[in-house]
């Protein structure tokens, strides 16, 4: 059957405007959830104007545009290793609470553009290894101090200070080196007096060293529940 030239016409625009409602509602409906009231308000009253938000949705539309970025990623540093910092020492009836609080938080960031998200990832990564190695300078010394019967002088190895300053190049890391370095200075404090000689120095550090290992075990079990996905 031949379609006539004023048939066709008809069926097109009926199809504009048929296209033309989707993007109305649509640039409505992305006023109101991506912009102001105000914009809400002309998406309404004013047909092109939706139709121009609708296009901004689409093609060039960005919910991080005016974020400030160095505070935002300092604040989700701080998140990141507070979550880690928990996540060996939780109360049973908190389980819960803390596993919809990571879910939370993890939705928020896997939001975040991919840059943003490798920033708050290899921070955790870091963090996780500065932890580590920190460990092991606390094992050494303890070791040293429980066979020799004396104090205990915790310091930074060399591996520590490295991992320590790159911790630093992150927003916000040099307010968790400053932590450390104080809860450092608070254990030296804690053991300034000789460390009471033990009956077996060996199953006494295998003891801390599963305890220290646990630990490590659930920052890793943490982390991934962050950055699930990723």
């Amino acid at each position: 059957m031949k379609i006539k030239t004023e048939d066709l016409a008809s069926y097109l625009a009926i199809l504009v405007y048929f296209l033309l409602g989707v993007a109305t509602l649509f640039g409505i409906f992305h006023s109101y959830s991506k912009h102001s009231t105000k914009d809400f308000i002309l998406s309404i009253a004013i047909p092109p104007y939706a139709w121009y938000r609708a296009a901004d949705g689409i093609f060039w539309h960005d919910d991080y545009k005016n974020v400030n970025w160095n505070s935002r990623l300092k604040n989700d540093i701080r998140s990141i290793q507070t979550f880690l910092d928990a996540s060996s020492d939780i109360e049973e009836t908190k389980i819960n609470a803390f596993g919809i609080a990571v879910e939370e938080f993890s939705a928020q960031i896997n939001k975040y553009p991919e840059d943003k998200q490798l920033i708050l990832k290899d921070f955790s990564e870091t963090y996780i290894s500065y932890i580590e190695s920190y460990i092991k300078d606390f094992n050494s010394e303890l070791l040293k101090a429980l066979l020799e019967e004396r104090a205990m002088t915790i310091s930074e190895s060399t591996d520590t200070r490295i991992i320590s300053n790159k911790l630093k190049t992150f927003p916000g890391g040099d307010i968790v080196i400053d932590n450390y370095d104080s809860a450092m200075q608070a254990l030296n404090t804690l053991f300034e007096n000789k460390i009471p000689k033990q009956e077996s120095a060996d199953e006494f550090m295998s003891l801390v060293g599963l305890q220290m290992g646990n630990i490590i075990k659930s920052m890793r079990r943490t982390q991934e529940d962050i950055f699930l996905g990723n």
